[in-house]
């Protein structure tokens, strides 16, 4: 293998204390998925493909938001096991921006309770860098103030799920994403498309448990009102989680 090949490996690896992402990355081995440093994404800094099975991740970045980034996309490759991305596939117009507002929210959700797993095992460097990110930080605040006022874990990932869902600039990034990279990968819409996403989500948290109920479902019902005037037309063809 080449040593770009080893980086992200080393970085894998480096994930293995928190062990929902240690997870993940054996999820990430058994589908077949391989690793890649590349010079660069059309937006953003990685991405995972699931037509091709390969996790790519900007080689220039920060090793920080490298560690970071290939952390969120592992979030991903749960979402192709789980048959997220399929449905994705055939979500209609009206429901796309929505549908990737939640699968985004739930991969950044996943990504503070990584870091706070990561921190629990005494490396504390993720957590860190999440706390100083514009959308990050508010949700990691949310995250420690929901278990200091005694709520579950899942709980936690609850509200830092909601934290980011509400925040206007995460909303604006993926509206953008979704608009100007406009993903191929539509075959016949399925009414029911954007339930049954949300449905998988809801059932399978960050910590492999299910999202809280109201919370969650309020936060799915702010999205979805706020993206019901957008349509996001696309054509046939393979698609790739950013």
């Amino acid at each position: 293998m080449t040593e770009v090949m080893d980086e992200i490996d080393r970085i894998l690896a480096g994930l293995a204390k928190s062990p929902t992402a240690a997870r993940h990355a054996t999820m990430l081995r058994e589908l077949g998925y391989t690793t890649h440093l590349i010079d660069e994404l059309a937006i953003g800094g990685a991405r995972l493909d699931h037509v091709e099975r390969r996790l790519e991740v900007v080689s220039s970045l920060h090793p920080s938001s490298k560690r970071a980034l290939a952390a969120h996309e592992l979030r991903h490759v749960w979402h192709d096991k789980a048959g997220v991305l399929d449905l994705i596939a055939v979500m209609p117009p009206e429901d796309y921006l929505a549908a990737m507002l939640v699968m985004e929210a739930d991969a950044h959700a996943w990504l503070v309770h990584v870091a706070a797993e990561l921190k629990a095992a005494g490396d504390g460097a993720m957590w860190l860098h999440l706390g100083v990110r514009n959308v990050y930080g508010p949700a990691t605040e949310a995250y420690l103030e929901a278990l200091a006022g005694g709520r579950t874990v899942s709980e936690a990932c609850t509200w830092a799920f909601n934290e980011i869902i509400a925040d206007d600039e995460f909303c604006d990034v993926y509206t953008q994403i979704a608009e100007l990279d406009v993903p191929t990968g539509m075959i016949e819409p399925e009414a029911d498309a954007f339930e049954r996403m949300v449905s998988l989500i809801r059932s399978n948290g960050p910590d492999g448990n299910p999202y809280h109920g109201d919370i969650f479902d309020g936060a799915v019902h702010h999205v979805r009102t706020m993206t019901d005037h957008i349509k996001i037309e696309r054509e046939p063809g393979p698609s790739a989680a950013p």
